[in-house]
């Protein structure tokens, strides 16, 4: 059969228990009393341990696997919900999230005449960071009665923030002398993301009366999307096939410009700004908030959507990201983005596709968007294959790092032998130790030195082996994780876990993980319908040389466009973060590294690198300026070194079809030219007899049958047809009454997955078949498999092609006698038993109590009729039993208990 992936335990634990608190900003979530599992002749039950690190920003990282163990299975978690909560109060309007880095600025809901609210018979008048001329001089709030301003505040204003979302800002009026009190007016701002810039609403009101004064206090609740704080989105991902994917040098920053998307209609007068995994940098006139892409369409700034979901990969590569909620669009919908990127060996930039309703598509076709690989190096070194950054820890050497945890003290070093005078005394064979454990007298080797570095994911990690026995048949080791945090210079390791094999688990980090390589948008939108895209330009495994000269040849300059300079081998020294170097003799000075995207002077496009390194002035940092001329015949040509004003600011001028408005161009015969290369498509060869079938992604009773520059044959839509949609007619209904009660299946269909049967009993000559399985629809695409258009029940031999062995059914059955569930398909395969009859498989649900809704097992093959049987709760009778706050549901066979939610009412 082939390769599938198939579930293997269904319960790798419970959730009896919160969060323990492991040390500050550290946690551990622990799920036990999972499936039975034996271990070394032990019965034990599977157990998950989730230890979570406090991880400062709007990125989200998903859980990674750390080991499995004695039944035990541990992953590691870095993430800001295992932050502790922090205040932040200053007396200015803009305020840093600490967990996020996001700045929440409340100068953008300045008026110039306030916002107004009535309760309790009175209006109230209030400015958000600026003054209210009603209120008088220097005010930013008062009550008004009958138009005249009363208890004005103003006077001192402070904003406080907290993590857990609370965001404060608090007037407080004149000193009233006689009583040492002020009046005060306090605003809690709630995250809408439908209220710009916001509302106010009064929501208490405390008068506090005091000889010859009244103390007026009023909380009021201020609504607006700019306080929403965007969710943590993982821009590290898995596909189904284990392959992980990493976006994050996508992300653009508040030092950044937006990635501007280009597009060929020179009709439409319009822009489109677009950020991956966290919200827009601050863009003059977009709408505030959390958005992941605004339009200026007409001169008119438009939300095309808020960052909040994690980007999905399709069965085929692709990573679709979604951006929904923007402004309204029509009377009932709302504007929406959908970026979807493509594995390319270029750095890309996205395009505009086409506008589908009140959704704008985008393709971006980019080398982000491949598989991320693993690798190893030597020598305390490990290249990332993706940016050819070279990550180098040989700084960290010759040095101990020592780690307490509760018991024991940790001495560690990196890529090489401990100084320390510990563990010496052991008999190592002339090998160094790298890991050694001490308790008090007690010293143990834990790891024997190594300088191999694994860059798994955005982790590097180093395996320190051979330490000294443990529990009688284990070897001590150390993992050591190192993490990328910019801040660390060079951090320090942290002791996470020993895991029952006695493996030492440390975290690290440190800005030595940290891949310098730094990207910018590369594409330039003049907003009257031309684009320009410089992508094609960018590097990612050599640099541009820039034309030597003839008048110095001593010097040689480097320049990547849009992206910093790859590292090359060799005696390579120009700095990670320069764009754009020389080389004079053994020297390498930067030049400038990548600020912000191409801009438009003159008539040409201008890209400018600064903060390289210091000028000879002292003064001032060295700079570039490279100015892109378009020329159509210049197709591979390389930049020319203009002017060198005082060794500090560098021009370079570079002449380019890139540098050239985008162009469309239409031809016949499937056959077109680009028309920046004069290079010819021909896609003829993509023709296929029989053409191809794709099933729609959410109503999969649809189909589409398409071919490529040829028509489609016997689609039933016509001789000349290119693309034939058949959508079933008839929905299958996938329930049965039994009496009074009704049996459901639905909660069996599988939407996106499939259901697997083995038997070895099928007589096969060619071995032992797989059986695919869906119920009420068809198959879902099987990767590797080819099971034909439209079957719900397909066989694939060992040997030959998938066979269709049930496709229509009328839904499920009950036998009036026996009370049996059962479901029949019915195939358009010929039996080989019976060439008059077709295949048809039956299904036969049995009754199974327990929380798994289990999974089909071949039975036999009789005659034409291949029978399966499913033991499931879902056919079961159900009761509920409760008692005090506990409810026993007897199909599931468990009990929920609700007691823990129950409290004191104070």
């Amino acid at each position: 059969g082939s390769t599938k992936e198939v579930v293997s335990v269904s319960n790798m634990g419970i959730s009896k228990r919160g969060p323990i608190i492991e040390g500050r900003d550290r946690l551990l979530l622990e799920f036990s009393d999972g499936s039975v599992c034996m271990s070394d002749g032990q019965k034990l039950s599977y157990t998950t341990r989730i230890h979570l690190v406090c991880s400062r920003g709007t990125v989200s990282m998903g859980p990674r696997f750390l080991m499995y163990q004695n039944c035990t299975a541990n992953f590691m978690w870095e993430t800001r919900a295992a932050c502790a909560i922090s205040t932040t109060k200053n007396n200015s309007c803009a305020v840093v999230d600490p967990n996020t880095g996001l700045e929440l600025n409340l100068q953008l809901l300045a008026s110039k005449t306030g916002y107004k609210t009535r309760a309790n018979g009175k209006d109230f008048l209030v400015n958000i960071c600026s003054d209210v001329a009603e209120c008088g001089q220097g005010m930013a709030g008062c009550e008004l009665e009958d138009g005249h301003p009363s208890s004005p505040v103003g006077v001192e204003k402070t904003l406080q923030y907290s993590t857990d979302g609370l965001l404060k800002l608090t007037y407080k009026g004149p000193l009233d002398d006689p009583t040492a009190t002020r009046d005060t007016f306090t605003i809690n701002f709630v995250c809408d993301p439908n209220s710009h810039p916001g509302s106010l609403k009064l929501v208490r009101e405390d008068l506090s009366s005091l000889p010859n004064h009244v103390v007026h206090d009023v909380l009021f609740e201020f609504s607006t999307a700019l306080a929403c704080i965007p969710a943590p989105v993982d821009c590290q991902f898995s596909d189904s096939q284990g392959n992980k994917y990493d976006l994050s040098h996508l992300i653009r920053d508040n030092n950044d410009s937006p990635w501007i998307a280009i597009e060929t209609d020179r009709v439409k007068s319009r822009t489109f700004f677009i950020n991956v995994c966290k919200p827009l940098p601050p863009l003059q006139d977009c709408p505030v908030g959390p958005l992941g892409a605004c339009g200026v369409i007409d001169g008119k700034h438009y939300n095309l959507g808020y960052i909040q979901s994690t980007p999905q990969v399709a069965e085929g590569g692709s990573i679709s990201i979604m951006y929904q909620n923007g402004d309204p669009c029509g009377p009932t919908s709302r504007y929406s983005t959908r970026i979807i990127l493509e594995c390319d060996d270029n750095p890309g930039s996205p395009m505009f596709d086409r506008e589908d309703g009140c959704e704008y598509v985008f393709i971006w076709r980019t080398s982000e968007a491949c598989p991320i690989r693993k690798t190893q190096g030597d020598n305390c070194r490990v290249r990332d294959p993706k940016t050819g950054y070279e990550f180098d820890l040989s700084s960290l050497k010759g040095r101990d790092y020592p780690v307490r945890n509760d018991k024991y003290i940790y001495h560690l070093s990196v890529c090489g032998g401990l100084q320390r005078d510990v563990c010496s005394s052991k008999d190592t064979g002339g090998r160094s130790v790298s890991s050694c454990q001490v308790d008090g007298n007690s010293h143990k080797i834990a790891g024997m030195a190594n300088q191999v570095l694994s860059y798994v994911g955005d982790q590097l990690i180093l395996n320190y082996t051979d330490g000294d026995t443990c529990h009688k048949i284990y070897t001590r080791s150390t993992e050591i994780f190192f993490s990328c945090h910019p801040d660390r210079h060079p951090g320090t390791p942290e002791f996470i876990k020993e895991t029952p094999d006695c493996t030492y688990m440390f975290s690290w980090p440190t800005a030595l993980a940290c891949v310098p390589v730094k990207t910018t948008s590369c594409s330039y939108n003049d907003g009257q319908g031309h684009s320009y895209d410089l992508s094609t330009l960018a590097m990612d495994s050599r640099n541009w040389e820039v034309e030597p000269s003839t008048v110095d040849t001593t010097k040689r300059f480097y320049i990547n466009v849009c992206r910093s300079l790859v590292q090359q081998e060799g005696l390579w020294k120009c700095p990670s973060s320069a764009a754009s170097c020389v080389k004079v003799g053994d020297k390498y000075v930067s030049l400038g590294q990548v600020e912000s995207g191409p801009t438009w002077d003159g008539n040409v496009l201008k890209l400018q690198y600064t903060s390289g390194q210091a000028c000879p002035d002292g003064r001032r940092n060295r700079s570039s300026i490279i100015r892109f001329k378009c020329d159509k015949d210049r197709v591979d040509s390389r930049p020319t070194l203009i002017s060198a004003l005082e060794d500090c600011v560098y021009t370079f001028l570079w002449l380019t079809a890139a540098a050239c408005p985008l162009n469309s161009t239409q031809h016949d015969n499937c056959r077109v030219t680009n028309p920046a290369t004069g290079h010819l498509f021909d896609l003829n060869a993509l023709t296929k007899d029989g053409g191809y079938t794709v099933y729609h992604h959410q109503d999969h009773r649809k189909m589409f049958r398409m071919n490529i520059c040829g028509s489609v044959t016997n689609s039933g839509c016509g001789p000349d047809t290119a693309v034939c949609i058949k959508d079933a007619s008839t929905a299958v209904k996938c329930s049965v009454q039994n009496g009074s009660t009704l049996i459901d299946l639905t909660p069996l269909i599988h939407v996106n997955g499939y259901y697997t049967a083995t038997d070895e009993a099928v007589d096969q000559s060619d071995g032992s078949p797989d059986f695919y399985i869906n119920i009420c629809l068809p198959l879902n695409p099987i990767p590797g498999v080819t099971c034909p258009a439209g079957a719900a029940v397909c066989m694939d031999p060992d040997s030959g092609p998938p066979v269709d062995i049930g496709r229509t059914t009328s839904g499920p059955e009950i036998n009036s006698e026996t009370g049996e569930v059962s479901i029949t398909y019915h195939s358009s395969t010929k039996c080989a038993a019976d060439p008059e009859q077709n295949y048809t498989s039956t299904i036969i649900f049995t009754c199974q109590r327990g929380l798994e809704l289990g999974s089909p097992q071949m039975l036999r093959l009789q005659e034409c009729v291949y029978l399966f049987e499913w033991a499931t709760p879902i056919v079961c009778s159900d009761a509920t039993n409760t008692s005090d706050c506990h409810l026993t549901d007897s199909q599931l066979q468990f009990t929920f208990d609700l007691s823990a939610l129950s409290s004191e009412v104070q």
